[in-house]
């Protein structure tokens, strides 16, 4: 093997020191970076906006009272729907706002001195003799018009609802809270016409927060 001689040997640790003082010029020439496996700001936030939904409809299997009554000799004949034959209506909020609920009825086509007759469930007594599922407990804050009793819808003009307040207010969206039990009484007298007869019930729900 060749010897390398002093002078060869200084020039390669020249050239080596010339390039390492190189390199460590042009790493101080860079931007500061961190070097790390971690981000700096560890954290971030996520934002949802959930909308609001107005909506309302009938339980299944509690749309409305059917009767098939005999028109009684003499006197009357009552029936309603608190023992559930028939059903009565039931209402669900199955929105995302709590709702005031107006009740208007057309008069049945009665011709003698027939009446009918609905009562909103609450927790107080009705004539059904107070709660009943499925209407809920608490269900709302408060019924107006005294509609708990017994409200009579076979007039000249079928049944309007008070401009007072809402026959059901403040119905909850939540569940086990959130349904109305609308009872339905039905007497047929005795100068009654047969055929059938009808009416109409129109429920509107309105969005509240208070």
């Amino acid at each position: 093997m060749k010897e390398i001689s002093n002078n060869t040997l200084g020039i390669l640790v020249l050239f080596a020191i010339t390039v390492s003082l190189a390199g460590v010029w042009m790493l101080l020439g860079q931007p500061s970076i961190p070097i790390t496996g971690f981000a700096a700001n560890p954290s971030g936030n996520a934002s949802v906006e959930v909308t609001s939904t107005s909506s309302m409809s009938f339980v299944a299997g509690y749309a409305g009272a059917v009767y098939n009554l005999e028109r009684p000799a003499t006197g009357n004949t009552t029936n309603e729907t608190c023992d559930d034959n028939p059903r009565p209506f039931v209402l669900i909020n199955d929105g995302t706002d709590p709702l005031n609920i107006t009740i208007d009825a057309r008069s049945f086509n009665f011709t003698g001195s027939s009446q009918a007759a609905f009562c909103v469930q609450y927790n107080t007594s009705c004539a059904c003799g107070g709660i009943r599922a499925p209407a809920e407990n608490s269900s709302m804050k408060r019924v107006y018009n005294s509609t708990y009793a017994w409200t009579t819808l076979a007039t000249a003009y079928g049944y309007t609802h008070s401009a007072a307040g809402p026959e059901i207010y403040y119905l909850n969206y939540t569940d086990t809270t959130d349904t109305a039990m609308i009872d339905v009484n039905m007497t047929i007298s005795w100068d009654e016409s047969t055929g059938t007869k009808q009416s109409t019930f129109t429920f509107t729900g309105t969005a509240t927060q208070t």
